[in-house]
């Protein structure tokens, strides 16, 4: 166990420094994870102090968690309200049906109509009358009916599912009203947390479309404190782009033989160029980048929220490696869109790098990736799902995910908080973590086969 302790403190420093991290090793270094230190502070329970707020005497103090709801960066400095559940003044009412409606008149900013039919028949998401808004902060530690909105409540399908879910068992375990909409759901969320949604039609474009619809239907018969969407929808309060930012599409991906993207652009350009845009939660520099690139003259109010790691779950010191037919060095992917996620690159890159096995985990087809590889058969396994996840991280030597677009990979983080280095793109917003040559490299393009061979090379030669 020391042994593998010291060869983790190596792989985490492979670089610039590789030869002096294998000296101290031979010298008998501690067993050590290095995990940079903006990942520790930010995901390992930024305070626990007191909540701040106005009007919160008495608030109990914030619980450390991986989450990185809880992590979220404070307003006002160390203690404040957590800002993605802080209740702003001039915040819209609570959506009401239509015949109820008492937003303000297009004409007179101070005309209050109750007989008010908005355009299309839903409920307007214009300001509210101000003797209906908030006048303080509300405490994050008050009860608060929150509805967190994604197409499928399935953590198996990929991180921002699993996040989603995650956030929903938080916010459940810490008093508050939440539940979730989406359009299927996993068998494991209780039915009365459920929301579900129409996602019907021939189309993925008209499925989105009545998503959509049936969401609104919802909002205008059911008052919620919160609406935190996890995708581009027609009202909400927090805006949470886990796929990106749907005005820029990521390369390969064309508008003209698929109308979805466009759809998508045209409901988030609405929804954050409208009178009351939502609050949008950036997962990277990466988001920040693109965000100011497709927005550039409308004043967005962004903050920064990165995914996390539960740090709990994925410690090397508490689980086993699961026993796998290949042999080491191993490098490890976990994706379950092996295009994007830069399954064929790294293919290719092992055609150059013979001392590397490769183990693959996921839901994607491997057909024609098993193709590619026929060559090297004997060093790639395709494992398919798990919900071992950490077991396979134990028996990695390090972690590769070549990706086109991510805008903040959970898997990343997970590796390494397991104490792996990780060869990852500049596409990839959880670089943000990481430093070159420190916890692993970063590559300036996720079709670049020899530089990836090189990085790929360099690890292994540091793992043996």
């Amino acid at each position: 166990r020391e042994a593998r302790g010291r060869r983790i403190a190596v792989r985490a420093t492979a670089g610039a420094d590789g030869k002096a991290g294998r000296a101290a090793a031979r010298r008998g270094a501690a067993p050590s994870r290095s995990v940079p230190v903006p990942f520790l502070r930010q995901h390992t329970g930024l305070d626990s102090g007191r909540c701040g707020g106005p009007g919160a005497d008495g608030c109990r103090p914030r619980p450390q968690t991986a989450l990185a709801f809880q992590a979220a960066l404070d307003r006002e400095g160390p203690g404040a309200v957590p800002l993605q559940y802080d209740v702003a003044e001039g915040h819209r009412c609570p959506a009401r049906p239509v015949a109820a409606c008492v937003c303000r008149g297009a004409g007179d900013p101070d005309d209050v109509s109750p007989g008010h039919r908005p355009q299309g028949g839903r409920h307007c998401p214009a300001r509210c009358p101000s003797e209906t808004r908030s006048t303080r902060s509300q405490c994050l530690d008050s009860p608060m009916k929150v509805l967190l909105v994604i197409l499928h409540a399935d953590p198996s399908r990929g991180g921002a599912e699993a996040y989603t879910i995650q956030l929903l068992n938080k916010l459940r375990e810490m008093g508050h009203e939440a539940r979730i909409a989406a359009s299927t759901f996993h068998p494991t969320i209780p039915a009365e947390w459920r929301v579900p949604l129409k996602h019907e039609g021939l189309t993925r474009t008209s499925r989105y479309a009545c998503f959509l619809d049936a969401l609104d239907e919802h909002l205008d018969a059911t008052s919620y404190d919160r609406i935190h969407a996890m995708l581009p929808v027609r009202r909400c309060d927090l805006y949470h782009p886990h796929a990106g930012v749907a005005a820029i599409l990521p390369a390969g991906v064309s508008r003209f033989f698929n109308p979805r993207p466009r759809r998508f652009a045209a409901i988030e350009r609405a929804l954050l160029e409208g009178d009351r845009s939502p609050v949008v939660l950036s997962l990277s520099s990466y988001i920040d980048a693109q965000l100011k690139k497709a927005y550039p003259a409308t004043p967005l109010r962004i903050e920064r929220l990165m995914n996390a790691a539960d740090l709990g779950r994925f410690d090397p010191e508490r689980v086993s490696a699961v026993e796998l037919p290949i042999a080491a060095p191993r490098a490890l992917m976990i994706a379950q869109d092996f295009a994007r996620k830069g399954l064929s690159p790294t293919l290719r890159a092992m055609q150059a790098v013979e001392a590397v096995s490769l183990v693959v985990v996921g839901g994607d087809d491997p057909a024609p990736y098993r193709k590619q590889s026929e060559p090297f058969a004997s060093r790639v396994h395709f494992a398919g799902l798990t919900s071992e996840a950490p077991r396979y991280y134990r028996a990695a030597d390090f972690f590769v995910l070549p990706t086109r677009h991510d805008p903040c990979s959970l898997v990343v983080l997970e590796a390494l908080a397991m104490g792996l280095p990780v060869i990852t793109t500049r596409q990839n917003g959880a670089a943000d973590v990481m430093t070159h040559g420190v916890h692993g490299f970063i590559l300036d393009h996720a079709d670049d086969p020899p530089a990836l061979a090189e990085a790929l090379r360099s690890l292994a030669d540091d793992s043996t």
